[in-house]
């Protein structure tokens, strides 16, 4: 593809001829967003750069077709840059099905008002109270969080809060509520916790079983079909990564993944999706690879994504 022009591809499992849709960005500047059915999708980009727009398309799977969404009337669509901009961060739906757009307003070099019960921002009239910073030596910028939503063939703010910005434990546009109605979006993880650190027995066992692994630890993500054991490997003084080697526990022996494309040093993250689990692969290919968690075969593998994840399956009533 070129640099202008991106598709999203829906592979059928465990095969099938995929189906895909077409959008004018760059892959690296896109996110997608799927609806609580799974029926509808969005398409968000963000050039980068000054004066570029940010592009929004809405998706309908059932025709495989992509339809422009204008943006104007936002503030930050028009693509302006700077201390003094608004910028259009994020999109999705919310739980009735309604395209919502959030907006960040950081007022780096602008100062809040001041009065006796804390600072505000004044917004076309109306007082809007900043909440203090949890550390006084990080205290970031002061701002402003707003949400739209598409309705009737235009946009309608719906909310508007207070809150900070760039500073530790900041709420950014977490102040706003219209989050807990957002629509959730699973995507593979690569969160290593420590919780989930393999038994020393059995990491003594994995150590006898693959030679010449990398510096780090063994860990675990269990699944309804038995425990995958990776390879936590160090980056830095504090911050691992997960990694081949890749061992499956089945019935008590630890066998590979027969067919995985990983090797030692690619970047891992994983998915569960009843009885499948997607690899995401990040190293000189990016590979999107589908296993069987009960036959612990694989399904498919396709290269070249740059984002990869289950399609989400359809919303209980």
């Amino acid at each position: 593809m070129s640099p202008n022009q991106c598709q999203w591809v829906r592979q059928p499992l465990p095969s099938g001829p995929p189906t895909s849709i077409a959008f004018a960005a760059d892959c690296l500047q896109s996110q997608v967003f799927f609806n609580r059915g799974a029926t509808e999708g969005l398409v968000f980009a963000i050039p980068v750069g000054q004066g570029p727009h940010p592009l929004l398309w809405k998706v309908d799977f059932t025709t495989s077709t992509a339809k422009p969404v204008d943006l104007k009337g936002l503030p930050g669509a028009d693509g302006k840059q700077g201390l003094h901009a608004p910028s259009v961060v994020s999109v999705g739906f919310d739980a009735q099905g309604a395209v919502v757009a959030l907006i960040s307003d950081e007022y780096q070099d602008r100062k809040p008002e001041k009065d006796a019960q804390g600072s505000f921002l004044l917004f076309e009239g109306k007082r809007y109270p900043v909440p203090p910073p949890e550390f006084p030596e990080d205290e970031g910028w002061p701002g402003l969080a707003l949400a739209y939503r598409w309705e009737a063939g235009g946009w309608k703010r719906v909310e508007i809060k207070g809150t900070r910005y760039r500073a530790a434990n900041a709420p950014e546009l977490n102040a706003l509520e219209i989050n807990a109605s957002l629509v959730v979006q699973q995507a593979p993880s690569s969160d290593i916790s420590s919780e989930e650190q393999a038994p020393k027995s059995v990491a003594k066992k994995l150590d006898a079983t693959v030679k010449k692994v990398a510096p780090g630890m063994w860990m675990y993500v269990p699944t309804p079909n038995g425990i995958l054991y990776y390879r936590a490997v160090r980056e830095g003084e504090d911050d691992y990564f997960a990694s081949a080697p890749i061992r499956w526990d089945k019935g008590g022996k630890l066998v590979e993944l027969a067919g995985l494309g990983a090797t030692p040093g690619n970047q891992l993250a994983f998915q569960l999706q009843q009885g499948l689990l997607l690899i995401r692969v990040k190293g000189e290919t990016q590979l999107a690879e589908v296993f069987d968690s009960r036959s612990k075969q694989k399904l498919i593998s396709v290269k070249d994504v740059r984002l990869s994840r289950l399609w989400p399956l359809p919303a209980k009533p």
